[in-house]
């Protein structure tokens, strides 16, 4: 039995078709492990329902003011017209690649609503068929080729899917007998385009764009609306991140808001209570991006285009807000001193923690796990007059370790001031490119060498930021 309502999610709260995917850097589990946030600010104070990329220009498309402002804006490098003009409600747009525009909707100077293009370059407007007058906006989505099928309400109840190009007329792809249509679909990117229309039976239509025919086709069979690539899904209902393999459902992360994969969906991001987390495919690496700011409110979209940028954004009433944060990786090595005869080689494993569990002789056999702080791997062992020196790295996959070593995630003042190199990130002000510093640990901490008898005491500990490069930079 077909269900009697379609609920139907295209854009809030979900990643956004990436545009600017070819940029990304890779992100593998080596990065995902050591990822943190290096500079995090608003860039619009939006409630989005949609963050897309042209290149490296972030798309926002939301309200200024729930529900009756809706705006539509680029912010980056190079991006001459930051706003596309009388966007239509709701802020329905799709980003077209060559050249860079957003295709949206605007609204008619005598009523109803025309899709045109901005092009971010030079800011020019262009109506794609002026013949086009719809009385609300339907879903768009970009097409490999340059062009952009727009599903068109028409006055008659019915809704005509369109392929529309800058200078050339307009060709009809399908007639539905649909008075709405609530997504477009592109599966196949490229191939045949799948249209969902709420109405009681709800329905879904398949449509060859390239010989012009379509049929309706078994709701079951249409492809997801999340927004996340198989096998992954947001389970909105238990607000859970999910891998879904076969019968085999198997939670990636929970308390999740808002997800989104990196194109290659070789990473997840997800924005909750608990800020913004990484995640790998297979849930082994859940990782706090430390440094990043929650907006006001709730989570309501993130976008990751899988490179240094990524934007999260944030609805609390009536308004709301987007950030954009710039994500580098952080290594961590901390110099301990062991006592005489203490068994500490090179790449065993160190834990650092407050307290630990001895035996009835009163050697050490495992940290006080409620305790930990750190989990180091020994790189160098220096024999000295007093004992062993050794320098250890950070291994652990948990976002925070120099906050929970040093007491501050930040650097003691002027600590990193001769190490610091500083870039423009994302068309904003200079950011930090890397940053080398020194801190002294916490009192009461001390690190086990697996398999010793003893601990030994934290002299200091040494944080390099790099700031992630996308590749081509």
């Amino acid at each position: 039995m077909r269900p009697r309502h379609l609920a139907v999610v295209v854009a809030i709260g979900i990643c956004a078709n990436l545009t600017g995917a070819a940029l990304g850097a890779s992100i593998d589990a080596a990065v995902l492990r050591r990822l943190i946030v290096m500079d995090d600010r608003e860039v619009a104070p939006v409630q989005a329902a949609r963050l897309d990329w042209a290149g490296r220009a972030l798309v926002i498309g939301g309200w200024e003011r729930w529900p009756d402002l809706p705006v539509i804006l680029a912010h980056g490098p190079d991006v001459t017209a930051p706003s596309f003009p009388a966007p239509a409600h709701p802020p329905l747009f799709c980003v077209s690649a060559a050249p860079p525009a957003i295709i949206s909707w605007t609204r008619g100077a005598e009523g109803g609503v025309l899709p045109a293009s901005l092009r971010l370059s030079d800011g020019r407007l262009t109506l794609l068929d002026p013949a086009i007058i719809a009385p609300v906006p339907g879903p768009l989505i970009a097409q490999p080729d340059g062009s952009v099928v727009a599903a068109c309400p028409l006055a008659e109840g019915v809704t005509e899917v369109r392929r529309l190009r800058e200078g050339t007329a307009s060709v009809l792809l399908a007639r539905l007998p649909q008075p709405t249509c609530e997504a477009l679909i592109d599966a196949a990117g490229g191939g045949d385009i799948w249209a969902l229309c709420s109405g009681d039976p709800p329905r879904a239509w398949r449509i060859d764009p390239g010989a012009g025919v379509w049929a309706e086709a078994a709701l079951e069979q249409a492809p997801r609306t999340d927004g996340l690539p198989p096998p992954f899904a947001l389970d909105r209902a238990a607000r859970r991140l999910v891998r879904v393999v076969e019968s085999e459902r198997v939670v990636l992360a929970e308390a999740v808001d808002a997800a989104c994969t990196t194109p290659d969906a070789a990473a997840l991001l997800v924005a909750g209570p608990e800020g913004l987390r990484v995640v790998d495919p297979t849930g082994q690496i859940v990782r706090r991006l430390w440094g990043a700011a929650a907006g006001p409110g709730t989570a309501s979209a993130v976008s990751w285009p899988g490179e240094a940028l990524l934007a999260h954004g944030y609805r609390d009433g009536d308004r709301g807000s987007v950030r954009l944060a710039v994500l580098g990786t952080e290594d961590v090595t901390v110099r301990l001193r062991f006592p005489e005869g203490a068994a500490v080689a090179s790449g065993a494993r160190i834990w650092v923690a407050e307290r630990f569990r001895t035996d009835a002789l009163g050697y050490v056999v495992e940290p006080i796990w409620g305790t930990l702080k750190a989990l180091l791997r020994v790189r160098q062992v220096i024999p000295t007059d007093g004992g062993l020196v050794c320098d250890a790295v950070s291994e652990g996959t948990e976002g925070g370790v120099v906050d929970r070593l040093t007491g501050r995630n930040d650097p003691p003042p002027g600590a990193e001031a001769d190490s610091r190199i500083v870039i423009g990130a994302g068309g904003e002000a200079p950011a930090a490119w890397a940053y080398s510093f020194a801190a002294a640990p916490r009192p009461g901490l001390s690190g086990w060498a697996e398999g010793g008898r003893s601990v030994g005491t934290l002299l200091a500990v040494n944080v390099t930021r790099r700031r992630l490069m996308p590749r081509g930079e």
